[in-house]
C-alpha cells in the first residue's frame, strides 16, 4: 500500500479482522506540552477522514489534550499507558468493537468519562447508544453530528462551562467541514 498524499499521520495497514485495506490513525498527541490540569482526551474511531476533521475541530481547545487511535485495540493498549478523564469512542469498528471498548475503559480508567458515538450500520445507531448508555457511556451522539453538539457534549461531561461565545450561532454538521485532506498548518 502506498501512504495517501496529504494525509500526515495516517499509517496504512494490512487490515483487521477480514477488512483489507482498512487504514488506521496511530496515536498522535495534538499537544506539544503537557499541562497537568489539562484535561486528556483519547479518542478512537476507525475511520481516518473523521479523526482528522475531528483533530481540526479540537485543536483550538487548547484546555484539552487530544490523543487518538484507529481501534479499539489500540484504544485499550493507550489507557493502560495513559490516564484519560475523557475517552470518546465509535460503536461499529472492527476488531474490538466500541461497546467493547466502553467496557474495558470502565476497568481500565474508573474514573473517565464516555462519549458513544455512531452511525448506525447494518441496526439502527439508537438501538447501539442505548446499550451504550447501559454499559457506562455518559453522553451520546448519532452521526452526523454538529461540531457544537460534539464541543457541548464535552464540556457536559467534564463538567465544564463554556462561554456562549465560544459556539457559533449555526450549527455547522460534520459533512460540511473543510476539506480534511488539506494541510494542517
Amino acid at each position: 500500500m502506498t501512504r495517501r498524499k496529504g494525509l500526515s499521520g495516517l499509517s496504512p495497514c494490512r487490515g483487521r479482522e477480514g477488512f483489507p485495506g482498512l487504514s488506521t490513525v496511530r496515536a498522535s498527541k495534538l499537544s506539544k506540552s503537557f499541562d497537568p490540569s489539562m484535561k486528556t482526551i483519547l479518542l478512537i474511531d476507525d475511520d481516518p477522514q473523521l479523526i482528522k476533521v475531528l483533530q481540526r475541530v479540537l485543536r483550538p481547545h487548547t484546555e484539552w489534550g487530544l490523543t487518538t487511535a484507529g481501534d479499539g485495540r489500540e484504544a485499550i493498549a493507550l489507557m493502560h499507558q495513559s490516564k484519560f478523564d475523557l475517552v470518546i469512542t465509535d460503536i461499529l469498528m472492527p476488531g474490538k468493537d466500541g461497546l467493547e471498548t466502553i467496557g474495558e475503559a470502565r476497568r481500565a480508567l474508573p474514573g473517565a468519562k464516555i462519549i458513544a458515538m455512531t452511525g448506525g450500520g447494518y441496526f439502527q445507531g439508537t438501538e447501539f447508544l442505548h446499550i451504550a448508555r447501559v454499559l457506562g457511556a455518559h453522553a451520546l451522539l448519532e452521526k452526523p453530528f454538529s461540531t457544537e453538539a460534539l464541543i457541548e457534549a464535552i464540556r457536559k461531561v467534564l463538567g465544564e462551562d463554556g462561554p456562549p461565545s465560544a459556539l457559533p450561532r449555526a450549527p455547522t454538521p460534520i459533512h460540511e467541514l473543510p476539506n480534511p485532506r488539506a494541510e494542517i498548518d
